[in-house]
């Protein structure tokens, strides 16, 4: 501060510097200070000569760093709280008139001398740009941090529509950005759009309260709390019903979509979530802002295991194919991430490990750079199941185990079933049959609590063929119940591939029982359904099984 004092005549120019940053260029300066650029250029030319700042360039595009911060920090303590003040407003004003490439980049500094000068409400507006704008190109942790500033601006506001209207906004953009990077089940997701959905509905802001629903319906969704999420989808499609408007329909439709899968509502799941990718246009304020998706990736992610389950394991991998490639198309890595980890699953449906390996690799390398911890779990999990299923099968059960408690470490709940009869097959293909027995009743008592009975399917033939390994003879008779179980919830589910499954486990211990007859009478008719997909890992075993009965 010494050496500033004794530069008393250029000290303001020091000040003024200090209050834009630790850099600043020539351009913005010299729109802020009050003096002929003959005496600017002399100023400055006096502070780089003691070598208080560096230059770099030439006036008047050069740009000028304060040797230390100390220095900077110095030249910006000597000014009294008002004198700041109004620096900053001049220079947050001095941005908008002259530099609009600059607001258009980075709102982030108009927002930050708003908010110095004591200006919050002209400074939120630039926080939620700069939130909205980090989460469009994924660098979630920045949008957090600028939504937030924007949150703690709205403090200095009184009481008040406008002050409600400015921390809706903010509540709604944080929810993409902590969704992608706390997980969907996050208690921060939570919070946000909760006082979303008070907000709301305090300002009779339908069209905010259904992307706040929508919002906390994916939070309960992803917990596992299915009951919560029928309620808001009733809710949503109400509000849907009576805008009139198609986007928000075409939202309805999607929550509603991805519930019914879960409740093994497999062709109502596809019916309402294409209807959502066709009536949709997601590339807007939903896509970045409230989910950091592009829902038609989404769509057609559940659209391909939809179509798997349906008999249509051709037709999901295409659908699968073409949520990813548009969602590298738009480069949006919380997409990609989202479309690899469904066609992983997807590969996993088909036994087809190998495939299933390599998208799970890629998003967990995407996971770890941009912190998707949900999906990165996820990730693990069914690359664990891969590699199992390629031979190293202690590598693997050791790898799902600890990518289980990941998955668990996000909060959700969801596909927990589907991940431990994955589990338990594993420990039935390494002998361990009790240890899988305790695994898949594990399974299905979440499942039936939860009502997430997509994969009842699995865990019904799972059990019976664990019943085999573990008793032997003596537990026919109760596998064979649990197949026939698995038959029946496949038929309602109109499951076609799981209960053809459930259906050779049958078939295979009917010939084995000596009722081979009745063995082929039973499974021809469920391979008969299949039009596509004859080649695919299933139907190749069903023919291998008809042709031995």
């Amino acid at each position: 501060m010494a050496r500033l004092d004794r530069l008393a005549p250029v000290k303001e120019v020091a000040q003024i510097g200090a209050c834009i940053g630790r850099e600043f260029d020539h351009e913005l300066l010299a729109a802020v200070v009050s003096m002929p650029g003959g005496e600017l250029a002399a100023a400055l030319d006096r502070l780089v000569a003691a070598e208080l700042v560096f230059r770099r360039g030439l006036a008047p595009a050069a740009t000028y760093i304060f040797k230390h911060a100390l220095v900077r920090d110095a030249a910006y303590e000597s000014l009294l709280k008002r004198r700041r003040q109004e620096l900053h407003a001049r220079i947050a004003t001095s941005i908008e008139a002259l530099f609009p490439q600059l607001v258009e980049a980075q709102p982030e500094l108009v927002a930050r001398h708003f908010g110095e000068a004591g200006l919050a409400e002209k400074a939120i507006p630039y926080w939620l740009r700069a939130g909205r704008l980090a989460a469009a190109r994924s660098a979630n942790m920045e949008a957090i941090a600028h939504l937030r500033s924007g949150l703690e601006c709205t403090q200095a506001l009184p009481p008040g529509a406008s002050r409600s209207r400015f921390e809706l906004a903010l509540q709604l953009g944080l929810g993409g950005p902590l969704i992608a990077t706390k997980g969907f089940a996050s208690r921060e997701a939570e919070v946000a759009f909760q006082r979303a959905q008070e907000l709301s509905r305090e300002l009779r802001s339908e069209a905010d309260l259904s992307a706040a629903l929508k919002g906390l319906g994916h939070v309960y969704h992803v917990r596992a709390n299915l009951r919560e999420v029928t309620s808001l989808v009733e809710e949503t499609e109400t509000l849907a019903k009576r805008s009139g408007d198609p986007v928000r329909q075409a939202e309805a439709d999607h929550l509603a979509g991805v519930l019914s899968f879960h409740l093994g509502q497999f062709q109502f799941s596809r019916d309402r979530l294409e209807r959502s990718a066709q009536a949709g246009e997601y590339r807007g304020r939903y896509y970045s802002e409230v989910y950091g998706i592009d829902m038609s990736v989404f769509c057609r992610a559940y659209m391909s295991h939809c179509d798997w389950h349906l008999g249509y394991p051709v037709r999901s991998l295409g659908i699968a194919e073409k949520g990813l490639a548009v969602a590298r198309e738009i480069s949006h890595p919380f997409s990609i991430a989202l479309a690899l980890n469904y066609l992983a699953m997807l590969y996993q449906f088909r036994q087809e490990p190998d495939a299933a390996l390599k998208a799970a690799a890629e998003s967990r390398d995407i996971c770890a750079e941009y912190r998707f911890d949900y999906y990165g779990a996820w990730a693990s999990l069914v690359r664990a199941w891969a590699i199992a299923e390629s031979g190293r099968l202690e590598e693997g059960l050791a790898d799902f185990d600890a990518g289980l408690e990941d998955f668990r470490r996000t909060s959700a709940g969801l596909r927990i079933p589907h991940h431990l009869g994955l589990l338990a097959a594993l420990h039935r293909k390494a002998g361990n049959a009790m240890a899988g027995l305790r695994v898949v009743d594990e399974a299905i008592a979440i499942a039936d609590a939860s009502l997430e009975t997509w994969c009842a399917v699995e865990l019904h033939q799972e059990r019976g063929e664990l019943l085999l390994l573990a008793v032997g003879k003596q537990a026919e008779n109760q596998a064979d119940a649990e197949f026939e179980a698995a038959i029946n919830i496949a038929a309602a589910q109109g499951a076609k591939l799981p209960g053809l499954r459930a259906s050779i486990a049958r078939a295979r211990l009917q010939a084995s029982r000596g009722m081979r007859r009745e063995a082929r009478d039973a499974l021809m008719p469920i391979y008969s359904l299949f039009s596509e997909g004859l080649e695919t890992h299933d139907l190749v075993e069903a023919r291998k099984v008809l042709a031995d009965l």
